[in-house]
């Protein structure tokens, strides 16, 4: 039996200086069985012991990859932690192995699986584009799953693809931004204020295609202090359709005044059939911004025909604006029906609103001697 200080001995041998001489032979051998030793090393308490464990696991290279991947799910923190550092070292190479590992039974693989390929970055494009377009269902899904996880490198790895001259990076980046949906609707935002034109061209696209989802965040770019953000994001949510119809009515009543001015912009722009009937509702709405810009955007539709009815009755709005806006509409219309109230209205406002309701009157075919008329029984009240 050993002794008590035969034992303190052999730990006594135990030094780091043998530790490091171990894994210099375990590097020169880079035997599978070499590879999990030094993985098991990974957890020793010297600085020096497991930094020399780390360098030998990276210069071992390729082969060791699976076993390291293992490794994320070891129970020990400290293994955990450098073998997820020594496959970010390892670069593109793993993956491969790390796509397939996000699907890993072991909770501890897929986190620290996927938060390498996000420090990975730029290059786990292709292979995810790949799976995205060529694999079944279940590889499909992961791949979505990672870019998902990756949010937050998403938007600069996929920013940066669009930068670059190659085609086929670029419809790569621009299917991922469509396949993620809302994921991709800030970084696609963001995308506006780009330098490049061509950039900026396929972002607008991309939101285009992402439709109903991208409404909300493109309403707010409405509020950029780029003009051209402004710009395209009313533009593109003229094209949104009906979907957008109520989202645009309801910003007309923003705080913002760059945004209300988006909106109604939007609005005048859309070409959709049943704009007119959601307007002409919006005449009749409690906030007047709503009424006024109702009014202001029926006056410029070539459907707004069956509107003129209650134009007519928006001229006895409580609101001067959009008494003027209704009455400048009638006139763009051209329905002579409305010009008995026209008239009428025009003998009862003031000095500020008589010309625009005049000239309401001169394109509905009034003559300018019935003008002068009514206008100096208007003008003598003032």
């Amino acid at each position: 039996m050993k002794s008590k200080s035969h034992f303190t001995n052999e730990n006594n041998c135990d030094t780091e200086k043998h530790k490091l001489n171990e894994i210099e032979s375990l590097l020169a051998n880079k035997s599978a069985k070499s590879v999990d030793l030094l993985i098991h090393t990974l957890k020793d308490k010297s600085h020096n012991v497991t930094k020399a464990a780390i360098n030998a696991l990276i210069q071992i290279g390729d082969m060791n990859i699976s076993s390291l991947i293992n490794a994320l799910g070891n129970k020990n923190k400290q293994i955990r932690h450098f073998a997820a550092l020594i496959l970010s070292k390892l670069g593109d190479k793993t993956i491969e192995p790390l796509i397939e590992a996000v699907s890993h039974n072991n909770p501890f693989v897929r986190h620290h699986s996927v938060n390498i390929l996000d420090e990975i970055g730029q290059n786990t494009i292709k292979p995810l584009v790949n799976a995205l377009i060529s694999s079944k269902n279940k590889a499909r899904l992961r791949s979505l799953s990672i870019l998902r996880k990756i949010g937050l490198n998403t938007k600069k790895v996929l920013l940066e693809a669009l930068k670059k001259e190659d085609l086929e990076i670029h419809k790569h980046a621009i299917l991922i931004f469509e396949q993620l949906g809302s994921y991709a609707i800030e970084p696609l935002i963001d995308a506006l204020e780009n330098e490049d034109d061509f950039v900026r061209q396929i972002a607008c696209d991309a939101l285009k295609e992402l439709g109903e989802k991208s409404i909300k965040p493109l309403t707010a770019a409405m509020s950029s202090e780029n003009d051209w953000v402004r710009e395209r994001a009313a533009i593109m949510l003229s094209k949104m359709g009906e979907y957008a119809i109520i989202p645009l009515l309801e910003a007309l009543m923003n705080d913002n005044e760059w945004i209300r001015v988006g909106a109604e912009y939007a609005l005048g722009n859309m070409e959709h059939d049943k704009l007119t009937d959601y307007l002409i509702i919006g005449l009749k709405h409690p906030d007047r911004r709503v009424r006024m810009s109702s009014a202001r955007i029926l006056g410029e539709r070539n459907d707004s025909n069956k509107a003129v009815e209650q134009l007519i009755l928006a001229l006895s709005d409580r609101d001067k604006e959009v008494r003027c806006n209704a009455a400048e509409a009638l006139g763009f219309i051209g329905d002579e029906k409305a010009i008995p109230q026209l008239t009428e209205i025009l003998r009862k406002e003031d000095f500020d609103s008589v010309f625009i309701i005049e000239g309401a009157l001169k394109r509905l075919g009034v003559s300018k001697t019935t003008l002068e008329g009514h206008s100096s029984s208007s003008l003598a009240k003032v």
